[in-house]
């Protein structure tokens, strides 16, 4: 016989409140954000970026993809995802002015 402080029945409903809470959790879906570059971090890269009104974090993960150099007013296409409120780039790639 098998001792256990929980009985079968209270076993069940603990089981079934932990799968409620995971399947039930925010999933971060992929997001596209696309226009000028208003604002830019002193560094240039990491840190928050604006573009097109919208505050993106950049991190040292995020993939930079661009053919001449960052600077407001160049027109962007950022891929990332809203977590906790704030936007996350994972790729930032440079555009020609209207050609999406």
């Amino acid at each position: 016989m098998r001792d256990s402080s929980v009985s079968p029945g209270w076993r069940a409903v603990l089981t079934a409140l932990l799968l409620l809470l995971v399947l039930a959790a925010p999933v971060a879906a992929a997001q596209v954000i696309s226009g000028p570059v208003q604002a830019l971090p002193p560094s240039g890269g990491v840190g928050t970026w604006v573009v097109n009104g919208v505050a993106v974090q950049v991190t040292p993960a995020t993939r930079l993809k661009f053919k001449r150099p960052v600077m407001v007013g160049r027109y962007v296409r950022v891929k990332g995802y809203y977590a906790g409120g704030t936007f996350f780039a994972t790729e930032i790639k440079g555009k020609k002015r209207y050609r999406w």
